[in-house]
């Protein structure tokens, strides 16, 4: 079965336009938000079991770092799974990373290993 792709613009990160793609599939559903240049960021949950929403790819082009960018996108990402009224958001990150810290000061925690030994998936509730 072919997946549906539907795109929308959506708000404007420091003066350019981005646009949301959302992506279904027979088990995922994956809703990208991508402002060119300048960041990405996805999330997606599994359409049989939407109490957890999945964080993946944000990505912040380092001349725009330090702008709260990569925060506007988290709120996003947790505004959206709070919309599908999921419980809790999770992630896997690299534990030795900047990004672990980042976002364990935004209330995620580590909650088991991921099957590579040097992540971890982390776990915040959102509801």
């Amino acid at each position: 079965m072919q997946g549906i792709l539907l795109i929308i613009a959506a708000p404007v990160f420091c003066g350019i336009p981005s646009h949301f793609y959302f992506y279904q599939g027979t088990k995922i559903e994956t809703l990208k938000i991508k402002a060119y240049g300048i960041a990405e960021a996805s999330i997606y949950w599994y359409i049989d079991d939407i109490s957890t929403v999945y964080l993946s790819n944000l990505i912040v082009n380092s001349n725009y770092r330090n702008k709260g960018i990569g925060e506007q996108l988290q709120i996003i990402r947790e505004q959206i799974g709070k919309y599908l009224n999921a419980n809790n958001s999770c992630l896997w990150v690299k534990k030795e990373s900047w990004m672990h810290q980042w976002y364990k000061r935004r209330g995620y925690l580590d909650f088991k290993d991921y099957k590579q030994k040097e992540f971890v998936w982390m776990i915040k509730s959102i509801c």
